[in-house]
C-alpha cells in the first residue's frame, strides 16, 4: 500500500482535493490490442520493436516510482487470428506462445506473478477457420441475426461447447493467467467469461471479465461485426449477483469492445446495467486511447477507460497509434475513492512512449495523469491514519452459528484485525509437496466455500502458481495478506525446511500479532508436540489424522466444517 503525500491532484474540479492525503489501494497496467502474428513480415518486425519499447517504458515508469502495479489487465486481441496463422508454411502458429513470453516478461520486470495477469478475449482471439464447420457457422449466423437467443444457446452444453471451440487456443492460453489459474480447473466452455473477487490493501474488489467477442466472425462471410455482437443476460447478471455486490465493493469490468460505439447489439441494456452496478469499465478495440467520466444510472461517477492499441495498425499516410495506460484506485482521508490514469502514447517523431496529450488536461502544468472521482466511498481515515471503525448499523448480519461449535474451539483467538467486513477471506494453505494428492482432496471440499459458490473464502496454495511463476515471491505476498492459514500437518510437512522454517514461522508471527487465524489440519500420523502450533486446536476435532479415517471424504467434510466455523467466527461483530 503506497501513501501519496499531500499534493495537488489534477484540476480542482476533478482531482483529489489537495488538502487531503491519498492512499493507493490497487494499481494496474492496462494493455489491449497487442495482435501477435499481425500483418506482413515488415509489420511483424515493427511490432517486435514497438512491443519491446512498451515493455521498456513500463519498466521505466515503475522504476521512477510513478506507480507500482498490482496487476496487468488485458482487454483482448492478444493474438491476430486466434492462433490459426502460421508465420511460414513449415512453421507452427505461435501467436499465444509469443504473447505468453512477452506478458510474463513484463510481469517479471515489475515484480508481479503470472497469476496477477487478468485477460479477456477480443475479436482477433477467435479462430475463424472453425466456422468452416456447417453446424458452427449456422449457430453463429443465427445468433448474429437474432434468429436464436444467445442466453438460450449458452444454456445448452453442446452449443456452449461450439462457441468455446472458436476460442480454444485463446482459452488454453488464458488458463495459465488470472483468474483461471487462481481457480480450480474448469472446462473451456465454463471459462468464456468470469468474475473474480479479491481484497487488496483493505479494498474489496470484484473483477468482471465480459466476453464481447463470442459472435465475432469473418466479415466477408457473415457481414460486419458492428451491431451483430451480443453479450447476453447471463454474463452481466452472474457478474454482480453471484453473490450480490456489497455496497463497499469496487467493481471493475473488462471487455474488448466498448459499449457505446454500436459494436454490440444489446449494448444499451448491458451498458445501463454496468453503469448502475459497477464503477469502472476498461475496454480496447478502438485504437485511440480515451478516458471518460459519466454519471451512472443510480447516480454518481462511472469511469470508462479505453487503452488504445499496444500495437496499432499502420494506415496510409497516418502514423500508427500505439498506446497503453497505468491506473490506480486511491482513497482520500474522507473515504472517497478516485481513479488516477496515466495514459501513454507512442510518439513517431521521438520513437518513444510519452504522456498522451490528448487525454491530459494538465500536461502544460507537468501533470502526466488524470484523476476521476468514483461514486464509492469507504470509511474515512481517523487522525491516527487508520480507517475509522464502521458504525454498528453498517455491520453485516451476525451469521447463524447456533448449531455450530465456536471457532475458538478450532484455534486460539482468531483475530478480526486483518479481516474484511464482508467478502471472501484469503486462505493460505501450507503443505509439503508429498501431500499434493491430499491437498487436491481438501480443495474439492473447500470449493463450496469458494468465490464461485458461497463466497466465504478464496484459498491459495503453491500449486496455484503457473509455469514460470515466481513461487516464493507470490508465496510471501499471499502469506502477508492471509486471514486464515491452514497447516497440513504430516511427517513430510515437519521434515520440510520450507514449510516448517519459513511458512510456519511466518504464520505463527501473524497469529501472535492477531493478524491471522491458524488452523492445523492433521493429514497423517505424526508427533508434533513441541512445535510452535502445538497449542492450537487442530482439525479434525477428534485429533485423528485424515488418513486414519475409514472414509477420507468424511474426514475432509469435518475439516471443511471446522474451517467454515473459523471463517464465520471471524465475521462476528466484536
Amino acid at each position: 500500500m503506497t501513501s501519496i503525500g499531500a499534493m495537488s491532484f489534477a484540476r480542482a474540479a476533478q482531482g483529489v482535493p489537495s488538502r487531503l492525503m491519498a492512499t493507493t489501494l490497487f494499481s494496474w497496467i492496462h494493455l489491449s490490442d497487442i495482435h501477435f502474428g499481425h500483418g506482413s513480415a515488415g509489420d511483424r518486425w515493427d511490432q517486435r520493436r514497438v512491443l519491446h519499447l512498451v515493455r521498456t517504458d513500463i519498466a521505466a515508469m515503475v522504476g521512477r516510482g510513478t506507480v507500482k502495479p498490482d496487476a496487468i489487465l488485458v482487454t483482448g486481441d492478444v493474438a491476430f487470428s486466434g492462433n490459426a496463422r502460421k508465420p511460414a508454411p513449415d512453421q507452427e502458429p505461435r501467436e499465444y506462445a509469443d504473447a505468453t513470453v512477452w506478458l510474463k516478461g513484463i510481469a517479471g520486470d515489475v515484480g508481479i506473478a503470472p497469476q496477477d495477469i487478468f485477460v479477456v478475449p477480443g475479436n482477433h482471439d477467435v479462430n475463424r477457420k472453425v466456422d468452416d464447420d456447417d453446424d458452427v457457422a449456422r449457430l453463429i449466423r443465427d445468433l448474429r441475426e437474432g434468429v436464436a437467443l444467445l442466453d438460450s444457446e449458452l444454456a445448452k452444453p453442446k452449443m456452449r461447447a461450439r462457441l468455446a471451440s472458436r476460442m480454444s487456443a485463446y482459452l488454453e492460453f488464458a488458463a495459465q493467467f488470472a483468474p483461471a489459474c487462481r481457480l480450480p480447473p474448469a472446462a473451456p466452455e465454463e471459462r468464456l467469461f468470469w468474475t473474480y473477487r479479491m481484497e487488496q490493501s483493505g479494498l474489496r474488489l470484484r473483477l468482471v471479465g465480459l466476453n464481447t467477442a463470442l459472435l465475432a466472425a469473418d466479415e466477408r462471410t457473415f457481414g460486419e461485426d458492428r451491431g451483430r455482437l451480443r453479450v447476453g443476460v447471463e454474463q452481466v447478471t452472474r457478474a454482480v449477483l453471484d453473490p450480490p455486490v456489497a455496497r463497499d465493493e469496487l467493481v471493475i469490468a473488462l471487455s474488448h469492445h466498448p459499449l457505446r460505439a454500436g459494436w454490440v447489439a444489446d449494448e444499451r441494456d448491458v451498458d445501463t446495467w454496468i453503469r448502475s452496478q459497477m464503477h469502472i469499465h476498461l475496454s480496447g478495440h478502438v485504437h485511440q486511447a480515451d478516458t471518460e467520466m459519466s454519471r451512472a444510472g443510480s447516480g454518481g461517477e462511472f469511469v470508462r477507460v479505453t487503452a488504445g492499441a499496444a500495437h496499432g495498425e499502420q494506415e496510409p499516410n497516418v502514423p500508427a497509434a500505439h498506446g497503453y495506460s497505468f491506473a490506480s484506485v486511491m482513497r482520500d482521508d474522507a473515504g472517497k475513492l478516485w481513479l488516477r490514469v496515466w495514459p501513454r502514447r507512442w510518439s513517431p517523431t521521438k520513437a518513444a512512449f510519452q504522456p498522451d496529450a490528448d487525454n491530459l488536461s494538465g500536461l502544460d502544468e507537468g501533470r502526466i495523469y488524470e484523476d476521476h472521482a468514483l461514486r464509492l466511498r469507504l470509511a474515512p481515515v481517523a487522525p491516527d491514519g487508520a480507517p475509522e471503525p464502521t458504525p454498528p448499523a453498517a455491520q453485516p448480519a451476525r451469521p447463524d452459528t447456533s448449531s455450530a461449535r465456536a471457532a475458538a474451539d478450532v484455534t486460539v483467538e482468531p483475530s478480526p484485525a486483518r479481516s474484511p467486513a464482508t467478502g471472501p477471506l484469503q486462505v493460505f494453505i501450507s503443505y509439503a509437496p508429498e501431500d499434493a494428492k491430499h491437498l487436491a482432496e481438501l480443495e474439492k471440499h473447500l470449493k463450496m466455500l469458494g468465490p464461485r459458490r458461497m463466497g466465504l473464502i478464496d484459498s491459495w496454495s503453491a500449486r496455484s502458481v503457473g509455469v514460470g511463476g515466481e513461487e516464493k515471491l507470490e508465496r510471501d505476498r499471499r502469506l502477508k495478506s492471509a486471514h486464515v492459514i491452514l497447516l497440513l500437518v504430516s511427517p513430510d510437512f515437519l521434515n520440510s525446511d520450507e514449510c516448517y522454517d519459513v511458512e510456519v514461522q511466518a504464520a505463527m508471527a501473524a497469529h501472535e500479532r492477531k493478524e491471522a487465524c491458524i488452523v492445523p489440519v492433521l493429514l497423517r500420523e505424526v508427533s508434533y508436540e513441541g512445535t510452535p502450533f502445538a497449542k492450537l486446536r487442530p482439525t479434525p476435532d477428534n485429533r485423528k489424522p485424515v488418513t486414519e479415517w475409514t472414509s477420507m471424504d468424511a474426514a475432509f467434510t469435518e475439516v471443511a466444517k471446522d474451517i467454515r466455523r473459523a471463517v464465520e467466527s471471524l465475521r462476528k461483530p466484536a
